[in-house]
């Protein structure tokens, strides 16, 4: 059924969508211009030439064995930030004096 279309109505009795086959001519109007041959040509070339350069201009890929790595240290490094910090040491208390009095403060 080359160039068939169809045309939808509803019917007024059941309300149902019908739908009729229609015949359209595979002919141009006489004011379309038709498209030169090397359209189409033009076009498959640019995304054929798009297509390389984005392959081409790609950065090499990682290895199993790198992103295992990477996946490994990544998660070790997550599992040191997630880890509390150890807690500080308590301060020394100050020494007495020889005289058996305590350090004064300010001097």
């Amino acid at each position: 059924m080359e160039g068939a279309m169809a045309s939808h109505h509803h019917d007024e009795t059941s309300g149902v969508v019908v739908s009729h086959p229609t015949e359209e001519p595979d002919e141009l109007d006489a004011d379309e211009p038709r498209t030169p041959g090397w359209m189409p040509l033009l076009g498959g070339v640019l995304f054929l030439g798009a297509a390389i350069f984005f392959v081409a201009t790609q950065p090499p890929g990682k290895s199993t064995e790198e992103l295992q790595r990477a996946a490994q240290a990544a998660a070790e490094e997550a599992k040191a930030k997630a880890a509390p910090p150890p807690a500080p040491a308590p301060a020394p208390a100050p020494a007495a004096a020889p005289g058996g009095e305590a350090p004064r403060k300010g001097g």
